[in-house]
């Protein structure tokens, strides 16, 4: 079953070659967070909040052992591949244009949805819910980003 879903990915964003292959670039991201209180969050900082990621972006590639990575950019130019991190990427189903994954890192503490809306060219907006729970911080964020086609 997770090769079938690979395997709709590929055919989804078109991907042909075998080697590694970027699919999309996604720039700063917008959105909406909720702080929990506990841990670094006092009482009066708790709540639903206006949030931004700027000056990192997200890059989709496909591995020539057809297994799908996320690379994220971070505003400081450092690059993170999620499965390196130990992020456990599974696609889910997807069509018409629509890529959508969910990560799962840590035994659950953070957990990580993208659905993609992508033309053939990679052009298009992702959107991407975070929870991350661990005793020094909880949220739940929901933001969005426009994406590009990879820079050639």
């Amino acid at each position: 079953m997770r090769t079938f879903g690979i395997l709709m990915f590929a055919a989804i964003v078109w991907v042909s070659n075998a080697n590694a292959q970027t699919i999309t670039e996604c720039g700063d991201s917008e959105g909406y967070a909720y702080y929990f209180a506990g841990g670094v969050v006092p009482q009066q900082e708790a709540g639903m909040r206006k949030d931004a990621v700027t000056g990192g972006r997200i890059i989709i590639l496909n591995f020539e052992n057809n297994e799908v990575d996320l690379i994220l950019k971070g505003a400081t130019g450092s690059t993170v591949s999620t499965k390196r991190q130990g992020g456990k990427i599974v696609v889910l189903p997807s069509g018409k244009g629509i890529i959508a994954l969910s990560v799962f890192f840590d035994g659950g503490s953070t957990v990580e949805t993208y659905i993609f809306q992508l033309d053939k060219g990679g052009n298009g907006t992702v959107v991407y819910t975070r929870m991350v729970s661990t005793e020094m911080m909880s949220k739940q964020s929901l933001m969005q980003s426009h994406c590009a086609g990879p820079r050639r």
